[in-house]
């Protein structure tokens, strides 16, 4: 397996005011591509603020100028996920806020 399956990069991508975001969970982190001027896509910012264990980048969505990163397993033992908030500006990872950390209940009814 190469790198990037071993990462999962790819396993989420969204694409908004012309930067592309690809999550990569395994890893723990969300990559962001910008177009060049000459076409290509180049990487513009790596968004990586939790373990590998935390699923950073499960899932990734765009607007405008903003983002919002999954990472369903942020404190995996105790059940926590947390949703990141990404404003896009001049550097992603300046300003990154922590939106809200979700305790995972148990599914059995009974």
């Amino acid at each position: 397996a190469t790198a990037a399956t071993r990462s999962g990069f790819g396993m989420s991508v969204s694409y908004a005011a012309g930067d592309l975001w690809v999550g990569a969970p395994l890893e723990g982190g969300a990559y962001v591509f910008r177009r060049s001027e000459e076409g290509d896509w180049r990487e513009v910012e790596i968004l990586s603020i939790a373990s590998s264990n935390s699923f950073m980048g499960w899932s990734v969505a765009t607007d405008d100028n903003t983002a919002v990163v999954g990472s369903p397993g942020a404190d995996f033992f105790e059940g926590v996920g947390s949703v990141y908030y990404v404003g896009c500006g001049t550097s992603a990872r300046s300003c990154v806020f922590l939106v809200a950390r979700v305790l995972a209940r148990c599914c059995n009814p009974l």
